[in-house]
């Protein structure tokens, strides 16, 4: 059994390529209502207002700028201009970006009203849409169902093999099952592992009922295959 890679096996490639062709006709039924909103919008007068609106911001920035330089000029009575000048930019900047958050909100809202306006048009799209989106939740049932059957009778390590083990040892309580390490261990120095307790190449597979937790040092006196593991020392790194 291998890590490399699992999810490059021709195995679990052919199902995510299954899967990904019958989802793409009910995709591209719900991205034709996001098409459809956007051609209302941009269809309406409201967006065509803003738009119009957007391309000059110049204008009204350097006025409201100038104007800010003569009043705090006369305020602050600063001999320095190019300190004053220097507040001025700073209080503007962020005054300028809550505009800017500000003028992106009310556009949101006025194209959700455009749209809300034009629902009976696009009543039709949003049935197809909704009917789509049913039908992806089935073929989703379907692929993670497929999926997990897969991942259990996968001869190697699957690629859902570090959620499993996480199950595992969450199950055990984090305890070695044949010794019980950590519990009543003055040295907390081994690592726990999930064995199989019916090898792969015996007909075992990666069902959960079919693994436990084991530390390295009671799973290499099971499986001789593991007799090479490292070890951990107290401050947590590996040695030979």
């Amino acid at each position: 059994m291998s890590f490399s890679n699992p999810y490059r096996h021709p195995t679990f490639q052919k199902i995510k390529n299954k899967y990904r062709s019958l989802k793409e006709p009910y995709q591209a039924t719900i991205n034709e209502l996001d098409q459809a909103k956007e051609t209302v919008w941009q269809a309406s007068i409201e967006h065509k207002i803003l738009s119009l609106l957007g391309k000059l911001p110049t204008i009204p920035c350097v006025i409201a700028v100038g104007l800010c330089l003569l009043f705090f000029e006369e305020m602050l009575d600063l001999s320095n201009r190019i300190l004053s000048r220097l507040i001025v930019i700073l209080l503007t900047l962020p005054g300028y970006g809550l505009v800017i958050s500000v003028a992106h909100a009310i556009s949101t809202k006025i194209r959700n009203r455009v749209i809300l306006r034009n629902q009976q048009r696009l009543r039709p799209y949003e049935e197809r849409a909704n009917n789509s989106k049913q039908e992806l939740c089935k073929i989703d049932k379907s692929y993670n169902a497929e999926w997990v059957s897969t991942c259990e009778t996968f001869n190697g390590y699957p690629p859902d093999w570090s959620d499993r083990c996480a199950m595992v040892k969450s199950r055990d309580r984090y305890k070695c099952t044949a010794c019980s390490y950590p519990a009543d261990f003055r040295r907390k120095t081994r690592e726990l592992h999930v064995h199989h307790i019916i090898p792969i190449s015996e007909g075992g597979t990666n069902d959960l009922d079919n693994l436990i937790t084991l530390c390295h040092i009671c799973h290499r006196k099971i499986d001789s295959k593991h007799r090479g593991v490292r070890k951990v020392n107290k401050l947590g790194r590996r040695r030979r």
